[in-house]
């Protein structure tokens, strides 16, 4: 890997860790309500996608999320797991980065599994959605 590359990841790994301390920070004041510009939910209620406008940015917060074994089993490796997961099997992580550091938000629970892109969520942005309701496509 050259290594422009390398930096260009460390950067983006240091602004996830600091999007993912701000958003921790405001969560534990109870002040995300104040800086939530959009919120995608599944029909259950799950959060799926936490928008949040900031003075550094616009952050998007992945929150922790289970899945069933059958869908687990069903939907990742064992080697993606052990990665990727709190407990090595069904709890994965809360990913927090910057708007600019994606194309496109991966939104899972047990009742919705697809992707948002970027593009749809400057839509509903410009439409003024201060929450969107996800179904899962047929």
């Amino acid at each position: 890997m050259s290594e422009d590359l390398a930096d260009l990841f460390r950067a983006s790994r240091e602004r996830s860790d600091i999007a993912a301390a701000v958003y921790r920070a405001l969560k534990s004041k109870g002040e995300l309500g104040s800086h939530r510009i959009l919120s995608y939910r599944c029909p259950s209620r799950c959060l799926l996608v936490d928008v949040l406008s900031l003075p550094q940015g616009v952050i998007f917060h992945v929150p922790a999320y289970k899945l069933s074994p059958q869908v687990n089993d069903a939907t990742s490796s064992p080697d993606g797991r052990a990665k990727n997961t709190l407990d090595g099997q069904r709890r994965w992580m809360a990913h927090t980065f910057f708007a600019q550091d994606c194309a496109n938000v991966s939104l899972n629970c047990d009742h919705v599994r697809q992707v948002l892109e970027k593009a749809d969520i400057q839509k509903d942005l410009d439409a003024r959605h201060a929450e969107v309701v996800v179904k899962q496509p047929h």
